[in-house]
């Protein structure tokens, strides 16, 4: 089968979270396999990178950089409203449908498939219709961008756009299957498909998680709640808990005053608690080849996140033994659902959480009985070859390419 991928994030050039992480994911997940892929993705420069069966092409693109550096998110703010970052997301689909037309027509490919979040699909070429589409749903991506009622309009038309030239479209959760995709894109008919995920070659190793030890990975700004993990451990602090609190993740410069004040807070946070008894100490982005070994320190990963979907970073970590305390919002509770090893809790307030992580510390001296049944059930439902065929059976494609 010849898979044709589209996304304007593939790691390591253009990100590394979850819409990039699936588009690897997927990519890699077949081309191992001895189908033919192709990914259309965003670089600075336009080439093409072969790897076996795999083959990535950078595609540049005249892109609209907004103002970077820590004091200029005020610039950046009025750049947003002034010159809307849709106009970067409308080069972006025009971008990549030229290339496709240039440059993949002779091939065509088995099967399409492309996010809506950056209009990947919006203005590919009519022939691409002669072939299997998909356009994949993954997050309610407009948190920022409703304040400014024309660059929602733009924004919502484009999505809308990329998923009506798909013959099918795919949530990887009900959650954003039956709210957003319906109730802000008018889309009727919405399959839900999870996310497939590739195992790390590495060995499990449990021995080394303490259950002291507390785990964020994300982005480090407001929507994944960064400041209410903060909030929560100065609230631990007064009883001063035998803890360590790690976050690994990017620290972008603010694109808006919540951003700017929950960065602050975390920087306060890490001169506060530089030492123990409560220890906060922060890590920056790394590959998803290296997180396994954070992930096999903690004993713990926890989520305050405000806003997400289909987190690809729970499904690591169950996949490395850890026990989850999460935010009960998007589709999380459809991969926690009532495990004794995952709490799912409100989002957006300090004290409950900290409440959670007390009780986690004052738990069972053993928690590694909850660490093994969380790989197990990763194992179980979650495991590569499970997601392969998931994949498979939706694209309707044969087992063996």
């Amino acid at each position: 089968m010849r898979l044709i991928l589209i996304s304007r994030e593939y790691p390591p050039d253009t990100h590394v979270g979850g819409i990039a992480t699936y588009t690897q994911m997927v990519a890699e997940m077949f081309s191992t396999r001895g189908h033919e892929v192709h990914v259309l993705c965003n670089g600075r420069r336009t080439g093409i990178l072969r790897r076996g069966d795999l083959t990535i092409h950078r595609i540049a693109m005249g892109n609209h950089p907004l103002p970077q550096g820590r004091f200029a998110y005020r610039l950046r703010a009025w750049v947003r409203t002034h010159l809307p970052s849709w106009l970067d997301a409308v080069t972006w689909a025009r971008t990549v449908g030229q290339y496709a037309e240039r440059h993949l027509r002779p091939e065509r490919g088995d099967v399409w498939e492309w996010p809506e979040t950056n209009g990947e699909g919006a203005y590919l070429p009519a022939w691409v219709a002669q072939s299997p589409t998909f356009c994949r749903i993954h997050s309610a991506w407009l948190d920022e961008s409703w304040r400014n009622g024309f660059e929602r309009w733009m924004l919502l038309r484009l999505q809308r756009r990329a998923c009506r030239r798909a013959e099918r479209v795919i949530s990887p959760s009900r959650a954003m299957a039956t709210d957003y995709a319906r109730r802000k894109l008018g889309l009727k008919a919405v399959e839900v498909a999870p996310n497939p995920i590739r195992n790390w070659f590495q060995p499990l190793h449990l021995e080394g998680k303490r259950k002291e030890r507390l785990l964020f990975v994300g982005r480090m700004e407001y929507r994944k709640g960064i400041d209410i993990l903060v909030g929560a451990c100065r609230i631990l602090a007064v009883n001063n808990p035998s803890l360590v609190v790690r976050l690994v993740g990017a620290l972008h410069p603010p694109s808006s005053p919540r951003d700017e004040k929950a960065q602050s807070e975390l920087a306060q946070g890490l001169r506060d608690f530089s030492q123990g008894p409560l220890r906060l100490e922060y890590y920056p982005a790394c590959a998803r080849e290296e997180l396994y070994q954070h992930l096999d320190w903690a004993g713990l990963l926890v989520m305050p996140t405000r806003m997400d979907n289909y987190p690809y970073v729970l499904l690591e970590g169950l996949a490395r033994g850890c026990c989850l305390l999460t935010s009960d919002i998007g589709g999380i509770r459809e991969i926690c659902g009532d495990q004794a090893f995952a709490q799912c809790i409100p989002p957006g307030d300090p004290e409950v959480l900290a409440e959670k992580m007390r009780q986690w510390l004052k738990g069972s001296a053993d928690h590694s009985p909850l660490w093994r049944q969380a790989a197990a059930f990763f194992a179980e439902r979650f495991g590569e070859e499970s997601g392969y065929r998931r994949q498979m059976k939706l694209y309707g494609g044969e087992m063996e390419p």
